[in-house]
């Protein structure tokens, strides 16, 4: 029974994942990046509590703003390629052993078995 269950529902668990890695990484991490980081507003609030020979260093490296570099992208965005395949080749998987099962057809293992095609309607 638990195999079954993983067997049946691991591909829609690893695009619900990989949905929200993207989500993560491309929405909610840039967005708390740039507020992390301060408004110009507070960094000079705070650059005029220091002394005054020192008010323009901090103010230049107070406003240094970096923006986010999501992190699946590094490395030539292998995890998106990587991602992709599984899930793809996870997906083509799944619909021929569905069409063969559909079909009675037992040989699911057999690469060179191909699930039989509709007759033509007409």
């Amino acid at each position: 029974m638990y195999e079954s269950w993983f067997i049946h529902y691991w591909r829609p668990a690893a695009a619900w994942v990989y949905l929200i890695i993207c989500i993560f990484d491309f929405m909610i991490m840039p967005v708390w990046h740039l507020r992390s980081q301060g408004s110009l507003n507070n960094i000079y609030e705070i650059s005029m509590r220091l002394r005054p020979e020192d008010q323009l260093q901090a103010i230049v490296q107070l406003a240094k703003r970096t923006s986010w570099e999501p992190i699946t992208v590094s490395d030539g965005s292998m995890f998106h390629l990587s991602f992709g395949a599984i899930l793809g080749v996870a997906a083509w998987t799944r619909g021929r052993v569905e069409a063969m099962n559909k079909n009675g057809s037992n040989n699911v293992d057999d690469p060179n078995s191909v699930p039989p095609t509709r007759p033509p309607q007409g």
